[in-house]
Formats: structure tokens, C-alpha cells, sequence
């Protein structure tokens, strides 16, 4: 049995939004709403592109991003296109 997907999270949604789920951008940026002024925004869960990227997607994008971290970023004029490409066709409702 499949478990639903998490739900897209706005950034007023929750005082405290879970890094596991919104990734430490989101969730700093929700708590700097406690100090600052924030526009709206909404952060699709990490859970979604996984399940959309699928295994082999997954796999290609690790060795890609690995290759980037493994040049320190020197190659990363020519890892854009190879992302491209794995990311190629990929879309958001594959995941429901």
C-alpha cells in the first residue's frame, strides 16, 4: 500500500515546518516570518519528486550531482545539461 503524498505546505501553514519534509530553506525562511516580513510562498514536499524522479531518475541524478561535488562545481557548466536531460519529461502529477 502506497502512503498518500505530503500535502504542499504554505509558508504560513505552520509556526515550525518540518525539515524532513519542506528541506532548511523553507523551514528558515518560515521561521524568519517570526522577525521579518515574508511573502507567500509554498514549497512542494520533497516526497513528491522522489516519487515522480523514480529509482533509475534518482540514481542518475545522485552520480550526476556526486561527479559535480567530486570537481568542486568546476564542471558545472557541463553537468546542466546532463541534469536536464535525467530531469527531461518529468512531471508532478506522476506522483499522485
Amino acid at each position: 500500500m502506497n502512503n498518500p503524498p505530503t500535502p504542499i505546505v504554505g509558508l504560513n501553514d505552520n509556526d515550525d515546518p518540518e525539515v524532513a519534509i519542506v528541506g532548511n530553506k523553507f523551514a528558515r525562511l518560515a521561521a524568519a516570518g517570526d522577525i521579518a516580513v515574508i511573502p507567500p510562498a509554498y514549497c512542494i514536499p520533497a516526497d513528491w519528486f522522489v516519487t515522480a524522479l523514480g529509482d533509475e531518475r534518482m540514481s542518475r541524478l545522485t552520480a550526476l550531482f556526486d561527479d559535480v561535488a567530486a570537481t568542486l562545481g568546476n564542471e558545472i557548466s557541463a553537468a546542466g545539461p546532463r541534469i536536464a536531460a535525467a530531469l527531461h519529461g518529468l512531471a508532478l502529477d506522476q506522483c499522485r
